[in-house]
């Protein structure tokens, strides 16, 4: 008895991606290689099309394979970066403070050996669904509100003791 592999593979506008091959097929064109983190971070991409992965997702996905932080925003740049002959690139789409999201793929395929069957579900990392709210901004009022009453008590403290209410 023979065992095959099914994988699951994802058909947009002007790409395809397989993630058991860790490749990119830009239509006419020779495919492009992907690194193991690229095709595990795009496949994560894929598997929630349409949703926002936050980085701090992405990093937990990455750093199973003993990666650093850093490593996740390379992968990121990297796959930001691909694109065919034509100048297409994939549809990843950074969204300011939340993370990134792939537009949904026009359709879903498996391949065993050399048939196309329908897509069975996979089992892919979880990602925990995240709060709407944005990662930490230096200039968000959370962050500000600390200092602003920091420096309203001690600007208060200042000007009682200049004008002879307190005494240090």
């Amino acid at each position: 008895m023979e065992t095959q592999s099914v994988s699951r593979c994802y058909r947009f506008s002007l790409v395809e991606f397989s993630p058991e091959a860790r490749t990119l097929q830009w239509e006419n064109q020779p495919s492009l290689s992907l690194s193991p983190n690229e095709a595990r971070v795009l496949e994560l991409l894929c598997h929630h099309a349409g949703e926002v992965i936050s980085l701090a997702s992405i990093q937990r996905v990455v750093r199973r394979k003993g990666e650093s932080d850093n490593d996740a925003l390379t992968i990121l740049s990297s796959l930001l970066s691909k694109q065919g002959e034509d100048n297409s690139r994939l549809p990843i789409s950074v969204v300011g403070g939340y993370g990134y999201r792939i537009s949904l793929p026009d359709s879903t395929y498996c391949v065993t050996g050399s048939e196309d069957v329908p897509a069975p579900q996979k089992n892919l990392p979880v990602v925990e669904p995240e709060t709407a709210e944005p990662e930490e901004d230096f200039d968000s009022p959370k962050s500000v509100l600390p200092f602003r009453v920091f420096a309203f008590v001690a600007i208060s403290v200042l000007v009682a003791t200049t004008i002879g209410l307190v005494t240090l």
